[in-house]
């Protein structure tokens, strides 16, 4: 899981060594850049990639309850 993820520099280099990564950040023009750059990946990535809204403060329920298995490592970047 990439808090905040921005651009998603860090989550992308995390993506070479994970099968599955979350990106998140709470702005929709932000989760589509982070789409976007997902789609860039190169296809030896053998990771999936999925771009989540998460903002801070609001109840985290909803989206825990999205990933029940959780999450190993959590990074943030730029928080």
């Amino acid at each position: 899981l990439e808090v905040g993820a921005g651009c998603g520099l860090s989550g992308m280099l995390a993506a070479r060594y994970c099968s599955h990564l979350v990106l998140t950040d709470y702005q929709e023009v932000v989760l589509d850049v982070l789409r976007e750059n997902a789609l860039l990946l190169p296809p030896e990535v053998n990771c999936k990639v999925e771009v989540a809204k998460l903002e801070w403060g609001k109840d985290l329920k909803e989206f825990s309850d999205s990933f029940p298995s959780g999450f190993e490592i959590i990074i943030g970047a730029d928080i």
